[in-house]
């Protein structure tokens, strides 16, 4: 490969459900040495925690109304 030669890799989209603790980043970084390639997270967003859940937050428009 050179510099600036585009090249396209494998995304795969996963919803993960688990306990406080869970290091997602390091278990993603280990499924990719498990199948012998690099892993890494392009994107992470946390959608609950405890009792709080996206599905409930409003947005800063409806907040500050």
């Amino acid at each position: 490969m050179t510099t600036g030669e585009k090249y396209s890799l494998p995304i795969y989209k996963a919803s993960i459900e688990c306990s406080k603790g869970t290091y997602i980043r390091s278990l993603i970084n280990d499924l990719g040495e498990n199948l012998g390639v690099g892993g890494y997270i392009k994107e992470l967003r946390r959608v609950s925690i405890g009792s709080y859940s996206v599905k409930d937050a409003v947005s800063f428009e409806e907040l500050v109304v």
